[in-house]
């Protein structure tokens, strides 16, 4: 277990940027919602608001974990750092779980934390105005149930990224979503539906953003066509994690090779 902690703090100290990019944006997002909503806030819109400053945050800490993923071993091979530390007493799984926990844990419980410091200016805000926010993530539970439930639904997109950093020279990210680009232009061309292609979004950034985008009506429901607490009922979320263990067992094994070949 102190294996795996030291190595998640090395990923962090070594990443960064995993911590500044979200707080910045979150920032800039909270900052510009704060102002819109003080001045010229009312009930619809004001939860309208909030709900698109909620999903730009989620959204962002998926990027994040995206770019993440696809520099957490290429960067290894890029800078020969991997010919460093496989003299430490780390193992392989050690090293590929931790690298796991960034996207699936680190991130998330970060976003949480900015959702939970933007709820606060939020209540602030509206607050005497006798309304209240009507946002599906105005809560804390919410909020975390979502966090939560997105992050299992995104992360078998999370290890193929890795999977591909372990085996690919260069443009992971393009080389990782060509496939799914491909495939979904096929469908396209060949059945005029775009099924396949809705649902890879879907697995991806594609839950966090609005079905719909109108500021002046949100329900409670309105998040996505398939709420938290349903998705992680699905037996789709569950059959995704499966597949993600799968996977981060193939980069261990792409790892392990790297390390012998270098």
């Amino acid at each position: 277990m102190s294996a795996l902690i030291w190595s998640v703090r090395r990923e962090l100290w070594e990443h960064r940027w995993l911590w500044s990019t979200p707080l910045i944006i979150a920032a800039v997002v909270v900052a510009v919602f704060s102002g819109v909503a003080f001045f010229q806030g009312t009930s619809h819109t004001t939860s309208g608001l909030f709900d698109l400053a909620s999903r730009m945050i989620l959204m962002t800490g998926t990027i994040v974990a995206f770019v993440y993923c696809a520099e957490a071993l290429h960067g290894e091979r890029r800078d020969r750092a991997i010919l460093f530390w496989k003299t430490w007493p780390v193992g392989d799984t050690t090293a590929v779980a931790a690298k796991a926990l960034v996207p699936v844990i680190i991130l998330p419980a970060m976003t949480l934390a900015m959702l939970l410091v933007s709820q606060v200016i939020a209540h602030w805000i509206v607050m005497g105005k006798g309304f209240e926010l009507k946002a599906p993530m105005a809560s804390p539970f919410g909020a975390a149930l979502e966090v939560f439930a997105a992050a299992l639904w995104i992360a078998p997109v999370y290890a193929w990224i890795m999977v591909v950093s372990a085996w690919a020279r260069r443009a992971v990210l393009l080389l990782a979503f060509i496939p799914m680009l491909l495939v979904a232009i096929i469908e396209a061309m060949i059945t005029r539906q775009h099924t396949i292609g809705l649902a890879l979004s879907y697995r991806g950034v594609g839950r966090h953003w609005p079905l719909k985008l109108n500021l002046n009506s949100v329900s409670p429901g309105a998040m996505t066509t398939t709420p938290a607490s349903e998705l992680l009922r699905s037996p789709a979320l569950w059959l995704g994690v499966a597949l993600a263990l799968l996977l981060l067992a193939l980069v261990t094994a792409l790892r392990r090779r790297m390390i012998a070949t270098n």
